[in-house]
């Protein structure tokens, strides 16, 4: 277990689950990353209520990752912390309710994101017309191609 998240070390690559009361199905995030990322794994558990944090530190005996404790903020100030604080070259957002069921995807992001000129690896969302915010200030308004994060492999360098 993590008290300081510079403790890790240097890495060239990390995947990151961020937890906040969803104990189960991070759980199923958790041994599928161990089982097919091919890299050391951060579980971020974010002042959960339902015992995750215990449970997580009862998993460290059966399974190897890295566990720390983080205030709870906006996944975006998460990340934000992440990247600033984290000496990996490369990071694998991992959702906490998705799971990974096959090497191969992992293998792909690999394949690609050491190329000069990449910033991540992954899946786009978008772009598309927002459809669902009728009477609000963002009605007609247009949804940007962004990187859909649930599963995405960045650059460290490029974020920062």
């Amino acid at each position: 277990m993590l008290t300081d998240i510079s403790a890790l070390g240097a890495l060239d690559e990390l995947a990151i689950i961020i937890n906040v009361n969803t104990k189960l199905m991070a759980s199923l995030a958790l041994v599928s990353t161990l089982r097919h990322a091919g890299m050391p794994v951060l579980l971020v558990d974010c002042e959960s209520k339902d015992g995750s944090f215990e449970h997580f530190k009862q998993l460290m005996d059966t399974y190897t990752f890295d566990l720390i404790s983080a205030p709870l903020k906006s996944h975006g100030r998460t990340l934000d912390w992440l990247f600033t604080h984290l000496p990996v070259k490369k990071v694998l957002l991992v959702d906490s309710d998705l799971e990974i069921l096959h090497t191969t995807i992992i293998n792909f992001f690999k394949e690609f994101i050491d190329n000069d000129q990449t910033f991540g690896c992954g899946f786009i969302n978008g772009p598309t017309w927002l459809t669902d915010h009728a009477g609000t200030f963002l009605e007609n308004a247009y949804y940007q191609e962004r990187i859909w994060m649930p599963l995405t492999l960045l650059k460290s360098a490029f974020v920062k």
